[in-house]
């Protein structure tokens, strides 16, 4: 199926102006296996970057669930990190975040007011 991913600050949601805005997802029993793409030129939100609008909500996640991003451009993030995303415990959002090259501790990504990037993801949902 397709869904519209959203971005959106955790402190003010704001408004974004979107280039491209593009979700697939293929859900088999529980599993569910996202990719997207987005390309956004302005945004009034505020606080730390997260996606919503996932097509199901994730469930209690005990394990980390993770998403890859495929081609990054105008994301902000510390030198040494690279970016990460995780889909959200009992939501239908994902937290954008960096992790220093051999290190072990995320740090949210701040909102930016312009990048483009995509991501894939599997998770549980119930």
């Amino acid at each position: 199926g397709t869904w519209t991913p959203v971005i959106e600050g955790t402190t003010s949601a704001g408004t974004a102006t979107y280039a491209t805005q593009n979700g697939r997802y293929t859900k088999i029993g529980n599993c569910v296996f996202v990719s997207f793409f987005v390309n956004y030129n302005s945004n009034t939100g505020t606080g730390n970057m997260k996606v919503t609008g996932l097509p199901f909500a994730a469930v209690n996640l005990s394990l980390f669930a993770s998403g890859s991003f495929g081609a990054v451009s105008g994301l902000t993030f510390p030198a040494s990190h690279i970016p990460i995303a995780y889909v959200d415990s009992n939501a239908a959002t994902m937290t954008l975040a960096s992790l220093p090259t051999g290190g072990t501790s995320t740090a949210a990504l701040a909102m930016d007011a312009a990048a483009a990037f995509a991501i894939s993801a599997t998770y549980q949902a119930s």
